[in-house]
């Protein structure tokens, strides 16, 4: 993005593993930006400009829309008001009295940490998750808050999301929905898109 702060409402639908549709929308509820993922394959479609840009899908081309570099899989985690919970094989789980918070670490093979989870002081919500690159530096950090009972789960009607060049964007979540029938073509953009061989 180009620094500044944006406002706009948002419509989306995904399926795992890696579908996802995303619309920005204008003053009277028209689409004005698609970002679709479709397997490995990105696209985004700016019909007022008549541009579209078909490249791999991948964390930066992600970023064009949400400003943080974040995978698919994640964002459509987030998305959905709910965790993303890395692989990992051994954790460790504290009590930070100072915080009257629950931290667990997850760590992959020869200790690289990979996310760090905070709950609340009774373990059922998870207030804020601190994801780590393979270097170990912070990848991006997530807030979590005002959660509301969806079927059997607790989701979060208020996400903040921050990247580590300093970027973040924020989710109030109006509305959400599951195990919603979503049409084959939904994942298909009618309209020629250039490739670009980007990061």
């Amino acid at each position: 993005m180009d620094g500044k702060e944006h406002t706009t409402r948002v419509a989306w639908i995904g399926s795992l593993p890696a579908n996802l549709r995303i619309e920005t929308l204008g003053l009277w509820g028209q689409p004005n930006l698609t970002l679709l993922v479709k397997g490995s394959t990105f696209y985004l479609h700016a019909p007022d400009e008549g541009r579209c840009v078909e490249a791999k899908a991948t964390a930066r081309n992600v970023s064009r829309l949400v400003s943080v570099p974040l995978p698919v899989e994640d964002l459509f985690v987030i998305l959905s008001g709910q965790v993303p919970v890395l692989p990992f094989h051994r954790a460790e789980i504290q009590y930070l009295d100072a915080q009257r918070q629950w931290r667990l670490s997850l760590y992959r093979k020869w200790g690289r940490l990979v996310e760090r989870i905070w709950t609340n002081r009774i373990g059922t919500t998870v207030n804020r998750i601190d994801v780590f690159d393979r270097s170990g530096h912070l990848a991006y950090t997530a807030l979590f808050r005002r959660f509301e009972p969806l079927e059997h789960f607790l989701i979060a009607k208020e996400i903040v999301v921050a990247g580590k060049q300093g970027a973040s964007f924020s989710l109030e979540v109006e509305r959400l929905s599951t195990n919603v029938e979503v049409p084959a073509e939904a994942y298909t953009l009618n309209v020629p898109c250039g490739f670009h061989d980007g990061p």
